[in-house]
């Protein structure tokens, strides 16, 4: 006797894998999308950027942008406070997350 390792899915599996790819495509796309026009804003030009109507590729592309924030003389004390911000606050959620349950499981104080 044979024994088959891929079994022959049936036609409501096959179904539900489509719908559940088109579903997570959609969320995809939702999550992702957001994230894309800012970036083709930032690249383009920023009085063409204020009229409208960018959806995908910049219609000036344009690194002026870039340059005004670079050029900024907080840039990088902004920059500083972020990465501190950052460690410091995965530090602490680290310390607890360990520290608090162990108290927690104290029975005597």
């Amino acid at each position: 006797m044979k024994i088959s390792i891929l079994k022959r899915r049936t036609l409501g599996e096959k179904i539900f894998d489509t719908v559940n790819v088109i579903i997570m495509l959609i969320i995809c796309f939702i999550t992702l999308y957001p994230i894309w026009y800012v970036l083709v804003n930032s690249f383009n030009d920023g009085m063409d950027a204020m009229r409208g109507g960018i959806y995908w590729w910049p219609r000036k592309f344009s690194l002026d942008s870039y340059k005004a924030v670079f050029s900024s003389p907080g840039i990088l004390k902004a920059l500083g406070i972020t990465v501190a911000k950052a460690v410091i606050g995965t530090f602490l959620h680290v310390f607890l997350q360990l520290w608090l349950p162990m108290h927690c499981q104290r029975r005597s104080y």
